[in-house]
């Protein structure tokens, strides 16, 4: 790992999946609902491909760390296939607690059920893990109406 990520910065500030990031009139942000789990409820005995809405959120403190460096969030499916990942400059300016976050509305497709990871990686190099798992429960079906039983004779 860099020097300046294990010595002088950056340092992760939080890394979370929420429902809501909200960033209010004097910059200060608000997480609503960190989440780490999604129960999907369907008609089949498999988990059919369910778009899920939720929001990454990712700050890290400046410390000695100044210019630009490249914010990465990589998933990774539960059986280890790595998934598209959305990319993001950061820029680290100011005091050395000045804080540099990116809160990113994620539209995510979930083809499988079981633990994601979404791999936060600053400048190539792995700062944290943030888990999301997906759990799949088939809905209860009833049994149809069978033959009509005979009438009992009196």
């Amino acid at each position: 790992m860099p020097e300046q990520l294990t010595f002088g910065g950056p340092y992760l500030a939080y890394a979370v999946i929420c429902d809501r990031v909200l960033t209010e009139a004097d910059g200060a942000i608000s997480i609503i609902r960190v989440i780490d789990r999604f129960t999907i409820r369907g008609p089949s005995e498999k988990l059919t491909p369910t778009p899920l809405s939720f929001w990454l959120a990712v700050m890290f403190r400046r410390g000695f760390q100044r210019g630009v460096m490249n914010l990465s969030l990589q998933p990774i499916s539960p059986s280890e296939r790595i998934l598209p990942a959305m990319d993001a400059p950061l820029h680290f300016e100011g005091d050395e607690e000045r804080g540099c976050s990116l809160a990113l509305p994620v539209q995510f497709l979930a083809e499988e059920d079981g633990l994601y990871w979404f791999d936060v990686k600053l400048a190539g190099q792995l700062a944290t893990r943030i888990p999301l798992r997906v759990v799949y429960l088939p809905m209860l079906t009833m049994p149809g109406p069978g033959p009509e039983l005979p009438k009992p004779r009196s």
